[in-house]
């Protein structure tokens, strides 16, 4: 119980990190909205591979990879300093969204 905690309170840091980025970064409201994305948007589209892939593959081998996935992932993001590389943000974060669904 006490990691999940620490896990969820890094999440919420993480999140707040991203938006502020974006948001000193375009200087809009709207950019964070868009990095956001709607509750679950990736969830429905990629659970089905997950399962299968989590079924087929020794679960933990896969969490590690996933986390390897999303720590590369996030360590990319430490590459955007500027407004026209903005734009990286959207795919790193779904990408990372993705991997998540692994856990």
């Amino acid at each position: 119980m006490g990691a999940q905690v620490v896990s969820e309170i890094g999440d919420w840091f993480y999140t707040l990190a991203i938006y502020n980025l974006l948001l000193q970064l375009t200087g809009r409201a709207g950019s964070v909205a868009f990095g956001a994305g709607p509750p679950g948007s990736a969830s429905d589209a990629d659970r089905p591979t997950a399962g299968v892939v989590n079924d087929r593959l020794r679960r933990k081998h896969v969490m590690i990879a996933s986390d390897i996935g999303r720590m590369l992932i996030v360590l990319c993001m430490l590459l955007i300093r500027s407004k026209e590389k903005v734009w990286l943000v959207y795919p790193l974060l779904m990408a990372e969204t993705l991997l998540v669904r692994f856990l």
